[in-house]
């Protein structure tokens, strides 16, 4: 079986939270098909962790291909360019791309039904987390968030089956489209990237508490947290005197504010962007998240607790998750409850022992799942070639 994947991100190498979270999903579906990633953006010389040709199942493959745009839309606008407007219409770009599924996303479900209608395949919307909500916690206007929540609903009411990030994402989803076709797939971090007893460590040194910030640093709700940690965390843990034995460690992609000259900053180690986050996170003491934007699910807090690392984080970050990794997870509103907090783990920092383990998701399964419930959708309307038939009897 062969699956296409579209999406508007240059998801590989991975370095950020969405591109560790596709990693996983298209290699764990490598178990049943073969995947293509077909993106937009395209980024040069981007860095990150690719994954080994060994790590994919015996006669599966995973292969990313970049989309050539048909209009220079990169001389008007990045974006633009991304989401490729004329592919509203212009199907020409994709009409050779051969798959039995397609998965997209919603800001690429124009581009993926043609690649659907050429193949008569079912489209599966991945990893979904409302989109337009994110767009208004992220800053933007009403006239783009008002446009984009018609289209959000649009896409799922058109869409074969569509996979949800987390309980709440999956509540509003099934509250648009019919129920049965919508699948809860949590992410669960790369084992062999993201376990707690890989031995690769980066040392900070051990005169200090390593308490560690990272993402992509050029989103509003990442750039809200680095003004949190500059001008209110800081100047608090040098006002009740812990500064002096805490260190902290930012990085992440994307380019900061200039304004904040992270580079130049005697206060906050400045790593900048990182070929893998798994590393750094194993050797800090404690993962920081102060961040506000209540859509979606924060990758960086299941990856850090896949660590065994203790987190704190302001409420809005855990919007989303379930019970288990809540348990791990100091919540506070504050920079002082921040401090209080890293209080705590300046005592504890020497004889923390593992306190989680991620569990395993039926990330693999639901993922499967979604597929042959579009698959079966399309049998039962028979739309399907007789091949497909037989394809759908056999993954069943």
């Amino acid at each position: 079986m062969k699956i296409a994947y579209v999406d508007v991100f240059q998801n590989l190498p991975a370095n950020s939270g969405t591109d560790w979270y596709t990693l996983q999903l298209l290699t764990d579906l490598t178990e049943i098909a073969d995947v293509t990633l077909y993106h937009t953006q395209k980024v040069e010389e981007k860095s990150g962790f690719l994954p080994a040709n060994h790590s994919m199942k015996p006669n599966h493959s995973m292969k990313q291909a970049h989309l050539s745009p048909r209009l220079a839309w990169s001389r008007v606008s990045a974006r633009l360019d991304q989401l490729r407007p004329e592919m509203l219409f212009d199907a020409s770009g994709v009409d050779s791309v051969e798959a039995d599924v397609v998965f997209a996303r919603v800001y690429s479900y124009h581009i993926a039904r043609h690649i659907a209608k050429v193949n008569d395949a079912p489209i599966v919307v991945v990893m979904h987390n409302v989109e337009w909500e994110y767009l208004k916690h992220e800053g933007y206007t009403p006239l783009v968030y008002a446009p984009a929540r018609l289209y959000e609903h649009y896409v799922l009411k058109r869409a074969d089956a569509v996979t949800a990030l987390s309980p709440v994402d999956c509540a509003f989803v099934k509250g648009v489209t019919s129920a049965e076709k919508v699948f809860y797939v949590p992410y669960e971090p790369n084992g062999q990237a993201f376990g707690s007893k890989e031995t690769s460590r980066h040392d900070y040194g051990q005169d200090k508490l390593n308490a560690l910030f990272y993402g992509s640093l050029d989103r509003r709700h990442n750039i809200e947290a680095l003004k949190f940690i500059k001008c209110e965390l800081i100047p608090k843990l040098k006002e009740c005197g812990l500064f002096d034995s805490t260190r902290i460690t930012v990085f992440g992609s994307g380019t900061p504010p200039e304004r904040f000259d992270l580079q130049n900053d005697p206060d906050i180690n400045f790593l900048g962007c990182v070929e893998s986050p798994a590393p750094y996170i194993r050797g800090c003491d404690v993962v920081i998240v102060p961040v506000r934007n209540p859509s979606g699910v924060k990758v960086r807090v299941l990856e850090s607790l896949s660590c065994n690392k203790h987190i704190v984080a302001f409420p809005e970050a855990t919007v989303g998750l379930e019970d288990e990794p809540l348990a791990a997870i100091t919540v506070v509103n504050t920079a002082e409850g921040f401090v209080e907090a890293l209080k705590s783990q300046v005592r504890e920092a020497t004889r923390r022992s593992e306190t989680y383990r991620a569990h395993t998701s039926a990330q693999v399964a639901a993922a499967r799942d979604a597929a042959l419930y579009a698959l079966g959708k399309k049998t039962a309307r028979k739309k399907v070639r007789k091949d497909r038939h037989a394809l759908f009897s056999v993954l069943k």
